[in-house]
């Protein structure tokens, strides 16, 4: 049924995506799959989307095949029309799945630049 264990949400800046590529994700990727037990799948949208694809409908399809969401919030997370739209799309999810016991999570981790 999913395809990602995690879909990384951020809003793009030059220092956020190196931190996120350089530190943040080969950490993370470290102790998720220790604590899974298993290599997970995790969506990133520069390093996952072909090139010539209609980039709004494949983050679409991504997000709808991902277990969670990690919202990596800075200052202008919430001012971005995309996060929000990602961030959303997940709370929606999770909140019909919720009804029938079952649902995704969502995280949120803090970032100041």
């Amino acid at each position: 049924m999913y395809e990602y264990e995690v879909f990384l949400s951020y809003k793009r800046g030059k220092i956020r995506e190196e931190w996120l590529h350089e530190i943040f994700k080969p950490l993370f990727e470290m102790q998720l799959e220790e604590s899974l037990g298993h290599r997970c799948n995790i969506f990133i949208d520069q390093k996952t989307i072909p090139p010539g694809v209609d980039w709004p409908d494949y983050l679409s399809e991504a997000l709808s095949k991902s277990k969670c969401l990690v919202a990596i919030l800075s200052p202008s997370y919430f001012g971005s029309e995309w996060c929000m739209k990602e961030f959303n799309a997940m709370h929606y999810r999770q909140t019909e799945l919720r009804k029938k016991r079952y649902w995704p999570r969502s995280i949120l981790l803090s970032f100041r630049s």
